[in-house]
């Protein structure tokens, strides 16, 4: 396996899924949503944020039993568990997906409900990123991967005749090879002792900040890494408020350039350094950045 491929490569954390244990995946989610159904019904509010289920837990409310998903959870785990070794992957793979409601205070969701109260939840979704960094080589080393794998799939529709799919094909031909170029002009552009960070986007992770009601045992806040299922104790459900949290401005020492085919290339020089790389014929810049 080439270099690159050993730092980007996630197949230690994939596992191929049989019929059964996708079976028990489904009946998790559905327990799920019957959890959330009584929680509801409990006076609790349910608010979905990037995948995640935030819970508001008012004063003199409790919640419902989690035995019933905590049982399916179980189940599901020790079968993705039996498949990983079965196939050599990570030990740990499952262990997220099926981890335990928490408080905001970090707390299991069956410890005492804590002392304070939370009247403004922001939240922000931040980028995740795989723990390699690649260097210039080894990044358009992986575009030409790419690149290689769309070729590929034009002539399987030419052969094949398939020519809707032979024009979404050749458009993402296209569109590596403009990847290509850009990355090469941002490489080339690089100021004498300035630094390059070249690392492939692999998810988002919800970070919440949660004001806190003044008193004896409020005031300040608490941030937190979202989980699965996280309580937070409230007053009622009208005196919290749920909202985005405004944009940050970029600062630091590293400065985003763009992604590329998920690639995020960072740099210690500015932005303007490598403008001229994202001009396009008509001088209109075209800068693509995942948020």
């Amino acid at each position: 396996m080439q270099n690159y491929q050993e730092k980007l490569s996630p197949d230690r954390w994939l596992v191929s899924i049989d019929q059964d244990t996708k079976e028990l995946y489904s009946r998790l989610k559905e327990e799920e949503s019957k959890f959330i159904e009584m929680c509801e019904n409990a006076g609790l509010s349910a608010n979905f944020i990037e995948k995640r289920c935030v819970i508001l837990v008012p004063e003199g409310c409790s919640i419902p039993s989690f035995d019933k998903v905590l049982n399916k959870y179980a189940l599901y785990n020790i079968a993705l568990k039996n498949l990983a070794k079965d196939q050599g992957k990570e030990a740990t793979i499952g262990d997220r997906v099926t981890s335990k409601p928490k408080w905001l205070s970090g707390d299991n969701y069956d410890q005492d409900r804590p002392s304070y109260n939370v009247n403004r939840i922001r939240y922000r979704t931040n980028v995740a990123y795989s723990s390699a960094e690649l260097s210039p080589d080894e990044a358009l080393e992986y575009l030409q991967s790419l690149l290689s794998k769309a070729e590929e799939r034009v002539q399987n529709c030419e052969k094949y005749r398939k020519q809707k799919e032979r024009i979404e094909a050749i458009g993402r031909v296209e569109q590596i090879n403009i990847s290509i170029d850009k990355l090469k002009g941002i490489f080339n552009s690089l100021p004498a002792g300035e630094k390059l960070s070249i690392r492939r986007l692999s998810g988002k992770a919800l970070k919440l900040n949660c004001r806190l009601v003044d008193g004896v045992n409020g005031g300040g806040s608490i941030e937190k890494t979202a989980s699965n299922f996280l309580f937070i104790p409230v007053e009622s459900i009208d005196d919290c408020e749920v909202v985005e949290a405004p944009t940050r401005s970029g600062g630091g020492r590293w400065n985003l350039i763009g992604d590329f085919e998920r690639l995020r290339i960072m740099s210690t020089a500015p932005i303007e350094v490598f403008i001229h790389v994202f001009e396009d014929s008509d001088g209109d810049l075209n800068v693509h950045i995942d948020n």
